[in-house]
């Protein structure tokens, strides 16, 4: 069932990628320039679109095995539009007190961005209090199993699609292992053997498939509902934290460091968008596309 449900996952992520490249090469077709009315400052015409996510954005040449399919429909679309995608980003320390749900809630709610990548349960949420776009009639939605059309569904409305972003990764105290010159781990295997600090939902599953038979053994120490307070304990010494990239701080002043892990364990979040809401030109001219466009892939 596992090698099924990766199927059709890798699927449902390359028929995204083939629409928003068909959607691109659509915008350099004959047809009139819809970019023609945005908005330009004094220096140099800027189309800019504003993304709210859990990780920064990636740089184009990096060689990075945590980036993914998101990624790199992101950086076509730039490419092939004329268009800035800017990442909004959480980070832990910014918002000490609340969740990734709790600040994307909020952001929603209060019309901050132009599109938002969400959580299965914020989904359900906001669409049930109509704060978010029917997406029924995007065409590229017609690549989407039929299992993900109704998990996304809110009152006979699709309200989001799904999209692969960054590999979790295990944040350390470098200084720790280095002292007592231990291995960092990074395999199934090794993370057996290391205290780990979790968080307290939304993981299972991605547990459950990464390590497979060996779930049932790992060492668990705590878990957490804030990525910052997870990082306060690994920065302690008393666990490595399994979180999202970007969410604890890594810099020059932290002894924590990040290491990926092998094989990536990837998640998934889903692109959405607010009922009603003003989008600004750049916006206005992906979301025409994405409406517009004929899937090549059925």
């Amino acid at each position: 069932m596992k090698s099924i449900a990766a199927k059709h996952f890798k699927r449902t992520s390359a028929a995204l990628l083939i629409t928003i490249m068909t959607i691109s090469m659509a915008a350099c077709s004959t047809k009139p320039d819809a970019t023609e009315n945005l908005i330009s400052n004094d220096k140099k015409e800027k189309k800019i679109v504003n993304l709210f996510g859990p990780m920064e954005k990636s740089k184009p040449n990096a060689t990075n095995a945590a980036r993914n399919a998101f990624d790199r429909t992101i950086q076509m679309a730039e490419k092939e539009l004329g268009l800035t995608i800017e990442y909004r980003t959480y980070t832990a320390e910014n918002y000490q007190e609340k969740t990734y749900d709790d600040v994307t809630l909020d952001r929603v709610r209060s019309n901050m961005d132009d599109f938002y990548l969400l959580n299965p349960d914020v989904i359900q949420r906001l669409g049930s209090e109509g704060e978010l776009a029917d997406l029924s009639g995007l065409k590229n939605a017609e690549n989407l199993r039929e299992v993900v059309i109704t998990a996304n569904t809110v009152d006979g409305k699709l309200v989001a699609i799904p999209q692969e972003v960054v590999a979790y990764g295990l944040f350390v105290n470098a200084d720790l292992f280095q002292k007592y010159k231990l291995k960092m781990p990074e395999t199934p295997e090794d993370l057996l053997e290391a205290p780990l600090i979790c968080p307290r939902q939304g993981l299972q599953k991605e547990l459950s498939d990464w390590f497979q038979e060996k779930v049932d053994r790992l060492n668990i120490v705590a878990t957490c509902n804030l990525a910052y307070n997870g990082a306060v304990l690994a920065r302690e010494g008393l666990g490595c934290l399994l979180s999202f990239d970007k969410l604890a701080d890594t810099g020059p002043d932290s002894p924590l460091c990040l290491r990926p892990l092998t094989p990536p364990l990837h998640s998934r979040l889903f692109l959405a968008w607010k009922k009603y809401a003003v989008f600004s030109p750049a916006a206005e001219v992906l979301l025409n596309e994405m409406k517009s466009h004929d899937s090549a892939s059925k």
